[in-house]
């Protein structure tokens, strides 16, 4: 005699009730199960849908950054090429926003130590950028006023060394904006497959809820 037969006779030898009790069971115990198994699945897609959101305010901060950065030096450069006021206005707006996207970064990075760090070197070099343009545009203008006039004639190799001084650290600072910038790209990607784990699960646990669902039901049914 197979197993199978032995486990048959074993089951049509309980009591009605018993086991139509253990049938409705089945489908009971399964729907509490995808019950409890949704209510985590939820609030992991929630986790992690949230951790995305955050990445990506994180990437929109950095390219605030970096652009204001980029719009600083390149006012500075223009009004040094030119003795053009409006060269001044990108440098003098970028000096509002860097300090403002710089503080909003700390407040979102302070759950990632590593990252909170390698802010903490581009605050330096960024700081240090800043205070060589100062220089820079503080001294220019100031030799227009010495001269009298709005146009000042410099010699073209002063004019060249000019410019290029302090763009090893600009250079810098753009590399370490890259490199936290590159981090948060890994993290994306990552908690978006995550995410997309997360979402399979919940459509297996569903496709397995409804199966044993059914066959409890079909069991019930041919009691």
């Amino acid at each position: 005699m197979s197993q199978f037969t032995q486990h048959m006779q074993r089951w049509t030898s309980l009591p009605v009730r018993q086991r139509g009790t253990l049938i409705i069971a089945i489908p009971m115990v399964c729907l509490f199960t995808s019950l409890a198994s949704f209510a985590w699945l939820k609030s992991s897609l929630v986790e992690d849908e949230a951790w995305v959101q955050h990445t990506q305010s994180v990437r929109l901060e950095t390219n605030r950054l970096l652009t204001a950065l980029v719009d600083a030096e390149t006012g500075v450069r223009g009004y040094g090429l030119t003795r053009r006021v409006a060269f001044v206005e990108p440098y003098t707006d970028a000096r509002e926003v860097i300090p403002e996207t710089l503080a909003e970064l700390q407040q979102l990075v302070q759950d990632n130590p590593e990252q909170t760090q390698r802010l903490l070197g581009i605050q330096e070099l960024v700081e240090q950028t800043l205070s060589l343009l100062d220089q820079k545009l503080t001294l220019q203008q100031e030799l227009q006023e010495i001269s009298g006039r709005e146009e000042l004639v410099v010699p073209t190799a002063l004019l060249y060394d000019w410019l290029e001084e302090g763009r090893a650290t600009m250079d810098m600072a753009r590399e370490a904006i890259a490199r936290f910038a590159a981090e948060e790209e890994r993290l994306l990607h990552e908690r978006k497959q995550h995410l997309e784990l997360y979402r399979q699960i919940s459509w297996t646990v569903l496709c397995l809820s409804a199966m044993v669902g059914t066959i409890g039901g079909l069991l019930a049914i041919h009691l």
